[in-house]
């Protein structure tokens, strides 16, 4: 014997079998957006959500590929080390770039990672923030030469 899905008098009617099953697919789909059950109670659109982080992650690329593509044109080229951060600025990066940072990110000593920040900021690539000393830290430039 097969499976056979149940009478519409299961529900109740036709009308609230449907609007069952579009709860559950509202719900579905705000649990696997951002596995948020309780979007809809906040009046959070569904489609919405998706669209704007799809758009957020184009934004995103687009400046990525603007930025490599500035530095391929002025015949920049940068050590693997470098590349890995600064994709990394360019990305999903907390807080402030700092030589200890970069060494974290890098595997590279105390002297490499000063001396590949020095050679970013000579090109115009970062900048030194104000604040120096313990707490020197570093940030892209606005518009890179």
């Amino acid at each position: 014997m097969g499976f056979r899905s149940p009478s519409p008098a299961a529900f109740g009617s036709e009308a609230a079998a449907r609007a069952s099953a579009r709860k559950n697919e509202e719900l579905w789909l705000r649990v696997a957006m951002d596995g948020d059950s309780q979007g809809a109670d906040r009046g959070d659109d569904p489609v919405e959500r998706p669209i704007e982080h799809s758009n957020q992650i184009t934004s995103s690329a687009l400046v990525k590929e603007s930025f490599w593509l500035h530095l391929k044109r002025k015949n920049i080229s940068l050590n693997p080390r470098q590349k890995k951060v600064l994709n990394k600025l360019l990305g999903d990066f907390e807080g402030k770039l700092t030589r200890k940072k970069w060494m974290k990110l890098t595997k590279a000593s105390s002297r490499t990672a000063l001396r590949d920040i020095n050679e970013l900021i000579e090109l115009g690539i970062l900048e030194q923030e104000e604040a120096g000393g313990r707490s020197t830290s570093y940030r892209l430039m606005k518009n890179p030469n």
